[in-house]
């Protein structure tokens, strides 16, 4: 039978080659010498998908394998790599390129984690891949960094998302909200004020710019979970809702005013306060009667 390793083929556009920097590192190993332990199921149709592209243009970027020790002939083990492998044999490919790595145990076990850390995971169950590797590894934030090709302050941010607290982190999930609509959160150190401003973002549907300028005017309004007036005049501001703004700004002057008489008569002052709801207006009456409270003789005096 003709061997097929369309692996080799180079790619061009616009005169440049387009190739992994693995690949030159890389060499051809029959696919029925690898062996799988972790399988996971792709879709038919993913996985013709990239069979196709392979047909076209080859597998420009090589999988990993462990080689087996005493093996002859050679077997290895998949590292990452289980999409393009089994793409590579929906396309007919007998060989494949493999970059063939020397780790120990622990190395390849951490290797194949992060092979596991596709777009389609959650960026919450990410973090708390990275913290697990770290904590049961000892990696450090650096290496960790290093060896997923990412910025130290990236895995940073990452792993501080999971300082949010449970219910939290359900509501950002159950709500599909992003990574940074969560690193908003952060911001806030109450989780009672986390869970309220949660309600508003998901009921509001609020982007991640509307997010912080809301969070931003909660912490510099210095609010509480328990301030609902304040809070929905804040919510009112960021919608542009200038209905909803006047109707917040005279709830919190009817609450205002109930607070000034309360507190008049908390300091012994006999007061009268009416609302009345009138066909053209909203009347507010308060009566501090002289008599009773012992001022007409002072004020009289006083003229």
């Amino acid at each position: 039978m003709k061997k097929r390793y369309l692996s080799t083929k180079i790619i061009e556009f616009d005169g440049r080659r387009l190739k992994s920097a693995d690949y030159f590192r890389s060499v051809l190993i029959p696919i029925d010498a690898i062996t799988v332990n972790n399988d996971k199921n792709y879709g038919e149709e993913e996985l013709a998908e990239m069979a196709l592209s392979i047909k076209c243009y080859g597998v420009l970027s090589p999988i990993k394998v462990k080689k087996k020790d005493d093996e002859e002939p050679p077997v290895y083990e998949l590292i990452s790599g289980v999409k393009r492998l089994k793409s590579s044999i929906m396309a007919g490919l007998c060989y494949i390129p493999a970059v063939i790595v020397n780790h120990n145990n622990d190395e390849v076990a951490v290797a194949k984690i992060l092979a596991g850390l596709t777009e389609e995971k959650h960026f919450m169950e990410v973090a708390e891949t990275y913290y697990c590797l770290m904590m049961e590894y000892g990696i450090t934030q650096e290496e960790l960094a290093c060896k997923l090709g990412k910025s130290q302050s990236t895995i940073a941010n990452k792993i501080r998302l999971l300082k949010l607290p449970p219910r939290v982190k359900r509501i950002i999930i159950e709500n599909n909200l992003s990574e940074r609509h969560s690193r908003c959160l952060l911001k806030i150190h109450d989780e009672q004020l986390q869970l309220r401003t949660l309600k508003t973002i998901c009921n509001k549907k609020l982007n991640v710019s509307k997010t912080e300028l809301f969070i931003r005017k909660i912490l510099e309004k210095n609010l509480s979970a328990t301030r609902e007036e304040q809070l929905m005049a804040v919510e009112a501001e960021i919608s542009g809702d200038s209905y909803q703004i006047m109707m917040c700004e005279i709830r919190a002057f009817i609450n205002d005013l109930k607070k000034d008489v309360d507190g008049l008569r908390r300091a012994g002052v006999i007061t009268k306060a009416g609302q009345f709801d009138k066909d053209d207006c909203l009347e507010f009456i308060i009566r501090i009667p002289k008599v009773e409270n012992g001022l007409k003789k002072r004020l009289e005096k006083t003229l």
